[in-house]
């Protein structure tokens, strides 16, 4: 298994190659979804912080900020 960071870079710097598809596929069996518009991925973020003014039924997301290359908070 390869780490995040190794599939998004597979991801962003193979584009329109079948190891690009693969990492594609295996982001999506982690859990991560790919946004057409913004052309970032994303994920339900693991520990919210809950306040008082956001609901709990309200989801946080994280994503893959390829200017930084990490994960950050939506």
């Amino acid at each position: 298994k390869f780490q995040l960071e190794t599939l998004f870079h597979i991801f962003y710097a193979l584009p329109r190659d079948v190891l690009q598809a693969y990492s594609a596929q295996e982001l999506y069996a982690r859990h991560w979804r790919y946004h057409v518009e913004l052309k970032l991925w994303f994920s339900r973020y693991p520990n919210p912080r809950r306040s008082e003014e956001s609901p709990p039924n309200n989801p946080q997301f994280i994503y893959f900020d390829t200017n930084s290359w990490e994960r950050r908070i939506f």
